[in-house]
């Protein structure tokens, strides 16, 4: 979330979305909570060399999911709002002037896989896309990606499609 003030733009983030603060003089600025990736990385390396389709790697997997949504709104784990309105409270903040923003752009992390794990576009490119095409572009390019894996079948992890939201203010 992002509120703007009279010289400058607060910021929230919490696990499930990002903030890319159009910032032309210096490219942009991604605020994302690294906490979510952190615990996912932890909860999930019992995978790792696990052949997918395999038993143990589906016992694994479940194991991982339990893992990780143990740890969903907790001390050790990471925030998102969406089953505890109070989340808000461990959320990355902070501010920046109006100076040197031209408008930022708000994504839920389904959208934000246009980037990672996708590669379709890089931040700057995402902005440029957002500023020129709009939001749904954004959407539309992640969910043709979403379905090109579901539909390749090449890699046992990946994930089913996810919530995409995405948002473009200008700054002034």
């Amino acid at each position: 979330m992002i509120r703007f003030d009279e010289d400058r733009a607060d910021f929230l983030v919490l696990a499930d979305s990002f903030v890319v603060l159009d910032q032309p003089e210096t490219g942009p600025h991604v605020v994302a909570d690294p906490r979510e990736v952190a615990v996912r990385r932890e909860c999930s390396a019992d995978l790792h060399g696990l052949p997918g389709g395999t038993p143990e790697y589906d016992r694994a997997r479940l194991s991982a999911i339990e893992a990780l949504r143990a740890r969903r709104n907790q001390p050790d784990g990471y925030w998102i709002a969406k089953e505890d309105p109070h989340a808000a409270k461990h959320a990355v903040t902070g501010s920046i002037s109006l100076a040197s923003l031209v408008g930022a752009a708000l994504l839920s992390n389904g959208a934000s896989r246009i980037v990672d794990p996708y590669g379709l576009a890089t931040w700057p490119a995402v902005l440029e896309l957002m500023r020129t095409s709009g939001p749904s572009e954004i959407i539309q390019r992640v969910r043709g990606a979403e379905d090109a894996a579901l539909s390749a079948d090449t890699q046992p992890d990946v994930r089913p499609p996810d919530d995409a939201t995405a948002a473009y203010c200008e700054a002034h």
